[in-house]
């Protein structure tokens, strides 16, 4: 059984003889509603009407992704939304795969699942206050920047202080560079490079402490450039990335410390004055799943214009229907003219294409 579900069932048993003699003594002082009204997620009093109606537990199916690994195998139904159906939670849930694939912040899934799929116990348990805050405040700007508010059916206040809920299973982490902690899922690659103003994988030649607490690195000079965005050519050979308040936090992940001399790095930043400030630094992985799906991503023009889900996209903004193609006469069949000027060099050899930086085509610089 997970350490989760016997907190939260030891926590349960040991209130139930105060919330029985609680509801005998207002029975007794001639409550004619002891639940009151049919609640909501964000009603006065969420917790009667779901405690008392019918449920029954299932499993959380295999495809349902986005609440695999919470800790628990099954869920109530109808879910803390009211939803009654697999199929309407399974539908709901997709809206927010983005969100938790970003990694705003590790409980994102527990908190969304809590609500989604709540654990299957004879009590419902709701999400702590305090899930609900930190979750917030590490997601909402993300949210912003997608071009939606943090939606009013998960306002932290209607969620209960006391212990007998979901609480955060992960504390503040340790003194890591915030650029160093952007997640390199699927969802996060994309969602970085549409905020940055340049991407390059860099090699690191060196680091040094500036004056004003920003760690600086050097880069060798060949680099490969996914995004150019406002550098010319000329000063991406002389790049040099720069990590704010660098000199006071550490760059690692998995306990391994990344800017170090040869090592291979993806880097992401915008322009700040004469610096290219960096937010997102993570070791080159070629081969992993995520990145190869992003770097394919990072081709199309459009990408940046919507909400990224796998093999599935949200527009955000209404397109205006584009009306049928009208179908062109024909055009009468002819003899082929010849291009001017040979596709073959003096020695013989095929031209080659020019590969410019138009459509996010990455180029090597040496």
């Amino acid at each position: 059984i997970s350490p989760l579900i016997k907190h939260v069932g030891i926590q349960i048993y040991f209130n139930l003889f105060t919330g029985v003699a609680f509801a005998f003594l207002l029975a007794m002082a001639g409550s004619d509603d002891l639940y009151g009204q049919e609640p909501s997620i964000i009603g006065e009093d969420p917790w009667g009407g779901l405690q008392m109606r019918r449920h029954q537990c299932v499993d959380i199916p295999s495809n349902l992704t986005a609440c695999q690994g919470v800790g628990y195998r099954q869920m109530r139904l109808p879910n803390l939304f009211g939803h009654d159906s697999l199929l309407e939670v399974h539908q709901q849930t997709a809206i927010w795969i983005p969100l938790i694939g970003r990694k705003c912040h590790p409980d994102t899934k527990l908190f969304l699942c809590s609500l989604f799929t709540p654990v299957c116990l004879d009590q419902v348990i709701y999400p702590c206050r305090s899930l609900c805050v930190v979750v917030k405040r590490s997601c909402e700007e993300v949210m912003i920047q997608w071009g939606y508010p943090w939606p009013e059916i998960l306002n932290c206040d209607q969620f209960p202080v006391h212990d007998v809920c979901m609480h955060p299973q992960h504390t503040a982490a340790d003194n890591v560079c915030p650029p160093c902690k952007e997640p390199d899922t699927f969802e996060g690659l994309v969602d970085s490079f549409c905020r940055a103003d340049a991407v390059f994988r860099v090699t690191v030649d060196s680091t040094e402490a500036v004056d004003d607490g920003y760690l600086k690195i050097n880069f060798v000079k060949k680099k490969r450039a996914y995004k150019r965005g406002p550098l010319a050519k000329k000063e991406i050979r002389k790049l040099v990335g720069y990590i704010e308040n660098g000199d006071q936090c550490d760059c690692v992940k998995n306990n391994e410390t990344m800017i170090a001399p040869k090592s291979r790095l993806l880097v992401m930043g915008k322009r700040v004055k004469d610096r290219f400030v960096l937010f997102f630094v993570s070791p080159y992985q070629r081969k992993s799943e995520g990145f190869r799906k992003a770097t394919k991503m990072w081709k199309k023009d459009s990408m940046c214009k919507k909400v990224v889900i796998p093999d599935v996209y949200i527009q955000k903004p209404p397109e205006v229907e584009e009306k049928p193609e009208e179908e062109k006469p024909r055009k009468k069949k002819g003899k082929k003219r010849r291009r001017k000027g040979s596709r073959k060099n003096k020695d013989g050899s095929k031209k080659k294409k020019k590969i410019g930086s138009e459509n996010n085509q990455p180029i090597e610089f040496r």
